[in-house]
Protein backbone atom coordinates (compact mmCIF):
# COMPACT_ATOMS: atom_id res chain seq x y z
CA UNK A 1 0.00 0.00 0.00
CA UNK A 2 1.15 3.66 -0.70
CA UNK A 3 3.03 4.69 2.14
CA UNK A 4 1.35 8.35 1.86
CA UNK A 5 -2.20 7.35 1.86
CA UNK A 6 -4.26 8.12 4.78
CA UNK A 7 -7.33 5.19 5.14
CA UNK A 8 -10.48 6.61 6.20
CA UNK A 9 -11.43 5.12 9.19
CA UNK A 10 -14.36 3.29 8.35
CA UNK A 11 -12.38 1.14 5.45
CA UNK A 12 -12.32 -2.54 6.96
CA UNK A 13 -8.00 -3.82 6.48
CA UNK A 14 -9.76 -5.96 3.12
CA UNK A 15 -10.91 -2.38 1.40
CA UNK A 16 -7.60 -0.42 2.74
CA UNK A 17 -5.33 -3.71 1.48
CA UNK A 18 -7.03 -3.80 -1.83
CA UNK A 19 -7.53 0.10 -2.41
CA UNK A 20 -3.89 0.33 -1.48
CA UNK A 21 -2.71 -2.21 -3.82
CA UNK A 22 -4.56 -0.92 -6.85
CA UNK A 23 -3.44 2.44 -6.44
CA UNK A 24 0.16 1.67 -5.92
CA UNK A 25 0.53 -0.88 -8.61
CA UNK A 26 2.76 0.65 -11.45
CA UNK A 27 3.88 -0.39 -14.70
CA UNK A 28 5.87 1.50 -16.91
CA UNK A 29 4.64 4.96 -16.79
CA UNK A 30 1.67 3.76 -16.09
CA UNK A 31 0.09 4.03 -11.76
CA UNK A 32 -3.11 2.93 -10.07
CA UNK A 33 -5.79 1.14 -12.01
CA UNK A 34 -4.45 2.55 -15.65
CA UNK A 35 -1.64 0.23 -14.78
CA UNK A 36 -3.23 -2.73 -13.05
CA UNK A 37 -6.69 -3.05 -15.29
CA UNK A 38 -5.43 -3.87 -18.07
CA UNK A 39 -3.26 -6.44 -16.75
CA UNK A 40 -6.31 -8.41 -15.36
CA UNK A 41 -8.85 -8.04 -17.69
CA UNK A 42 -10.87 -4.98 -15.98
CA UNK A 43 -10.91 -1.28 -17.51
CA UNK A 44 -9.35 1.14 -15.71
CA UNK A 45 -12.49 2.77 -14.34
CA UNK A 46 -14.45 -0.54 -13.26
CA UNK A 47 -10.67 -1.67 -11.00
CA UNK A 48 -11.07 1.79 -9.29
CA UNK A 49 -14.93 1.84 -8.76
CA UNK A 50 -14.38 -1.81 -7.26
CA UNK A 51 -11.55 -1.37 -4.37
CA UNK A 52 -13.06 2.19 -3.47
CA UNK A 53 -15.43 1.29 -0.26
CA UNK A 54 -16.73 4.39 -0.86
CA UNK A 55 -18.33 4.07 -4.30
CA UNK A 56 -21.83 2.42 -3.83
CA UNK A 57 -21.79 0.53 -7.42
CA UNK A 58 -19.45 -2.04 -8.31
CA UNK A 59 -17.86 -4.03 -5.60
CA UNK A 60 -14.13 -6.02 -5.50
CA UNK A 61 -15.23 -9.77 -5.58
CA UNK A 62 -12.69 -12.50 -4.51
CA UNK A 63 -11.29 -13.81 -8.20
CA UNK A 64 -10.55 -9.90 -9.06
CA UNK A 65 -8.68 -10.07 -5.34
CA UNK A 66 -6.71 -12.93 -5.91
CA UNK A 67 -5.83 -11.62 -9.70
CA UNK A 68 -4.67 -8.28 -7.95
CA UNK A 69 -2.45 -10.08 -5.88
CA UNK A 70 -0.78 -12.10 -8.34
CA UNK A 71 -0.64 -9.36 -10.28
CA UNK A 72 1.32 -7.10 -7.63
CA UNK A 73 2.80 -9.81 -6.29
CA UNK A 74 1.74 -9.16 -2.91
CA UNK A 75 -0.71 -11.34 -0.40
CA UNK A 76 -1.86 -7.71 1.45
CA UNK A 77 -5.27 -8.47 1.04
CA UNK A 78 -5.43 -11.49 1.60
CA UNK A 79 -3.62 -11.21 4.83
CA UNK A 80 -6.42 -8.83 5.82
CA UNK A 81 -8.60 -11.34 5.61
CA UNK A 82 -7.08 -13.46 7.90
CA UNK A 83 -6.63 -11.12 10.00
CA UNK A 84 -10.42 -9.86 10.22
CA UNK A 85 -10.93 -13.84 10.83
CA UNK A 86 -8.10 -13.69 13.72
CA UNK A 87 -6.21 -16.03 11.47
CA UNK A 88 -2.52 -15.76 10.29
CA UNK A 89 -0.99 -16.42 6.55
CA UNK A 90 2.26 -17.43 5.58
CA UNK A 91 4.26 -17.35 2.53
CA UNK A 92 5.05 -20.87 1.61
CA UNK A 93 7.73 -21.31 -1.17
CA UNK A 94 7.59 -23.82 -3.93
CA UNK A 95 8.69 -27.49 -3.98
CA UNK A 96 10.89 -26.83 -6.50
CA UNK A 97 12.61 -24.25 -4.13
CA UNK A 98 13.79 -27.71 -2.32
CA UNK A 99 16.78 -29.81 -3.56
CA UNK A 100 17.87 -31.91 -0.66
CA UNK A 101 18.50 -33.17 2.86
CA UNK A 102 20.93 -30.89 3.05
CA UNK A 103 18.42 -28.04 2.60
CA UNK A 104 15.85 -30.09 5.07
CA UNK A 105 18.46 -29.86 7.74
CA UNK A 106 19.05 -26.00 7.48
CA UNK A 107 15.20 -25.38 7.18
CA UNK A 108 15.41 -27.21 10.91
CA UNK A 109 17.99 -25.04 11.89
CA UNK A 110 16.80 -21.74 10.50
CA UNK A 111 13.39 -22.31 12.37
CA UNK A 112 15.66 -23.06 15.62
CA UNK A 113 17.23 -20.04 15.22
CA UNK A 114 14.33 -18.29 14.59
CA UNK A 115 12.65 -19.93 18.07
CA UNK A 116 15.74 -18.81 19.90
CA UNK A 117 15.49 -14.95 18.65
CA UNK A 118 12.18 -14.74 19.37
CA UNK A 119 12.45 -16.31 22.97
CA UNK A 120 15.33 -13.80 23.39
CA UNK A 121 13.35 -11.07 22.33
CA UNK A 122 10.97 -11.66 24.97
CA UNK A 123 13.10 -12.63 27.54
CA UNK A 124 14.82 -8.43 26.88
CA UNK A 125 11.08 -6.91 26.51
CA UNK A 126 10.10 -8.47 30.23
CA UNK A 127 13.42 -7.72 31.68
CA UNK A 128 11.71 -4.97 33.33
CA UNK A 129 8.80 -6.29 34.23
CA UNK A 130 6.71 -4.29 31.28
CA UNK A 131 6.13 -4.18 27.75
CA UNK A 132 6.04 -1.75 25.48
CA UNK A 133 4.60 -1.52 21.99
CA UNK A 134 7.66 -1.32 20.34
CA UNK A 135 8.83 -4.53 21.69
CA UNK A 136 5.40 -6.17 21.26
CA UNK A 137 6.34 -5.44 17.84
CA UNK A 138 9.38 -6.23 17.91
CA UNK A 139 8.38 -9.66 19.28
CA UNK A 140 5.67 -10.21 16.27
CA UNK A 141 8.18 -9.26 13.39
CA UNK A 142 10.85 -12.09 15.03
CA UNK A 143 7.69 -14.54 15.57
CA UNK A 144 6.10 -14.24 12.43
CA UNK A 145 9.58 -14.89 10.89
CA UNK A 146 9.75 -17.94 13.13
CA UNK A 147 6.24 -19.13 12.37
CA UNK A 148 7.20 -19.25 8.58
CA UNK A 149 10.44 -21.17 9.00
CA UNK A 150 8.33 -24.02 10.70
CA UNK A 151 6.15 -23.70 8.12
CA UNK A 152 8.61 -23.76 5.55
CA UNK A 153 9.86 -27.17 7.60
CA UNK A 154 6.28 -28.58 7.34
CA UNK A 155 5.82 -28.19 3.39
CA UNK A 156 9.49 -30.32 2.95
CA UNK A 157 8.20 -32.96 5.86
CA UNK A 158 4.81 -32.75 3.16
CA UNK A 159 7.11 -32.98 0.20
CA UNK A 160 8.95 -36.21 1.46
CA UNK A 161 5.80 -38.16 2.26
CA UNK A 162 4.99 -37.85 -1.20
Amino acid sequence: MSHDMIVPAHWTPIEAAAYGLVHSFQDGDKTGAAAMGPRIGKSPRLLSNEVNPDYEGAKLGLLTAVNIEREAGAAEILMAHAQMLHHVCFAIPSPDHFTGDVELLKLFADWQAALGLTCMEIQQALEDNRITTDEVNRILKRGYAHMSRFMELLERFKELAE
